[in-house]
This record gives structure tokens, sequence and C-alpha cells, in this order.
């Protein structure tokens, strides 16, 4: 069977990987003086970037978008070779291109939501004042990694529909349908691509972790390694909130509390890296403000013992 004839305009991405190497180049250098100018603030600014390991991890975040928009690319060039009359068999290689560079796609994502979201979040808690600028500039350019969406958005959902039509009719090649699922699957993670990068660039909330003396004193019997380690995880899925509260709620445990009438209990629990984390959410519209209030974080084997803790604490709080 052949496929559609190119009504669809071919993705330019010559122009798009231009564009986006550009980018990069400047989140990384914007990125690497965001640390050297906020590091000096203090102390303790000195510190949790040493045992972030913030600078290379600065390094990480270019190398994964670098892997991440490389395999983008030969995503669109597989792509564009689909959208040309042809056989059946474009439609299969482009499959199998979105197929296999998907995994490279949604780990190097990972990776920059990691490192972004700690350094924002290093620079918002521990960073000079006097110096608020660049890291408003930092969270403005990674705006310029989405900003071609309202150009391969709709070509890439009227080719969509263009497999959708092909898919109906009778004798319809597999390779079609195995495309239009690549596709969708494909679309699932730029959007969510695209939320993490306006919730960055824009966040609809600020977000505040507070600490409890409790929660201070188990972090702080935590190797510095795996402390960071579950730190990165968990600020990751609390900012998840902001643009996608759905897979929050997916990666947490919610805890059934007896409360009084007009009492709303926000309390789950979070593991990591052999950590299980107790925390509560509060959200002030008013203030535009989302609070997460860490509460313990303790390994598996004292986590009941951790529970009825707050429990008993947030019982003696409600009555």
């Amino acid at each position: 069977m052949n496929k559609r004839t190119g009504r669809t305009p071919a993705f330019n991405e010559q122009e798009w990987a231009a564009a986006m190497a550009a980018a990069v180049a400047e989140i990384d250098e914007t990125g690497r003086d965001l640390v050297a100018t906020h590091r000096q603030n203090s102390a303790r600014a000195e510190e949790v970037c040493r045992n972030w390991g913030l600078e290379e991890r600065q390094a990480e975040e270019r190398a994964a978008l670098e892997s991440l928009i490389a395999a983008a690319r030969k995503i669109l060039q597989k792509l564009n070779t689909a959208l040309e009359p042809g056989d059946a068999s474009d439609l299969a290689a482009a499959a199998a291109t979105i197929e296999d560079g998907l995994p490279v796609v949604e780990s190097a994502f990972l990776t920059v939501r990691h490192c972004a979201q700690d350094l924002v979040q290093w620079a918002d808690r521990h960073g000079d004042p006097a110096h608020p600028g660049i890291t408003d500039t930092f969270r403005a350019l990674h705006g310029r990694l989405t900003a071609w969406a309202p150009v391969f958005k709709p070509r890439l959902e009227a080719f969509q529909m263009d497999l959708v039509a092909q898919a109906a009719l009778p004798g319809s090649d597999p390779a079609v349908g195995r495309l239009l699922s690549a596709i969708t699957r494909y679309n699932a993670v730029l959007e969510s691509a695209r939320r993490f990068v306006a919730a960055v660039v824009e966040p609809p909330l600020e977000l505040v972790f507070a600490e409890t003396d409790r929660f201070l004193a188990d972090v702080e019997i935590i190797p510095v390694d795996q402390r960071a380690a579950v730190a990165s995880e968990l600020n990751d899925v609390c900012r998840r909130l902001m643009y996608e509260p759905a897979e929050f709620h997916s990666s947490v445990r919610h805890v059934d509390l007896p409360q009084p009438d007009g009492i709303e209990s926000s309390l789950v629990s979070f593991e990591s890296h052999g950590i299980c984390v107790l925390l509560s959410v509060e959200e002030d519209p008013i203030f535009e403000q989302l609070t997460i209030h860490l509460l313990r974080a303790v390994v598996d084997a004292e986590f009941e013992n951790a529970l009825a803790e707050v429990t008993r604490a947030l019982a003696a709080e409600w009555s």
C-alpha cells in the first residue's frame, strides 16, 4: 500500500537542530555562571553545591540535552522520509526509529529534569539574593527548547490524522498502525517535556520545602551520596505537582488517617534509594504557594514507627 502524498509540510530538522544546539550552549554557559555566582553566597551554599555535585551535573545536563536532540533529530529525519510518497517500508523504518529513540529521549529527559530542577531549587534556596537575574535567565533559556513546538506540533498531529485515515482503509498495511502507535507515544513524551519546560520558565506556584527538626535529624545520618540522590528524586517528584499532578500521585503512596470533619490530610510517603520519606502537601492559592512539609526520612525497617509518631503528632494538632 502506498502511503500519503505529502500534504503535511516536512519538518525542517536542520534549522531546528541548529537552534537547539545554540540553546543548549547558552543554557550550559548560564548554568555554569549560576553555580559560580551563588556558591559564594555562604558556607551552606557551597556545602550543598558540593554535596549535590551541581557543577558536574550541569555538564550532565548538557550531555543529556545533546543526546536527546540527536535522538529527536533522527526521528524527524525518518518522519520526513515517511511524509514523502513511497511504500510502507518507509513507515516501518520511521516507527522503528521512534521505538529505538524513545528510551534515549526519556532517559535524557529525566536527567535534564533532575539537573535543571535541582540547580534552580539550590539557587532559590541558598543563592545570593543580590543576583536573581542569572537564575531568571537560566529559567527563561529553557523556553527555547520548546520554541519550535507551535510549528512541529500541528504538523505531527496532521500526519497522525492522515495515518488514522489510512489505517481505517481495507487492507491497510500493518506499518501504518505501527507508526501511528509510535507517534502517539512520542507525542506523549513531547507533551510532558513541554509542560516541564513551562514550569521551569514560569512556575505556576512557588514551591517551598519546609523541614521539621525530626526530618533534619534523620537526614544527618544518611550518607551524603545517598542523601543527594534521594533529594534529587524527591525534588523532581514534588515539582511534578505543578505540571503533571497525576504523575506525582502515581509516584507516592497516600496514607489514610482518621481525621476530624473539615480537615483534609495530604500525608504521603515516597521511597527512593532505600529511604522512605513522609511528607504532606499544602497549597495556598491566595499566595500562589505550594508547601511540601518534610516530616521524616527513614529506612524501611523504621517506617512504621515513624508513621505512628507522625500520626500521633497530627492527632495532637487536630485535638
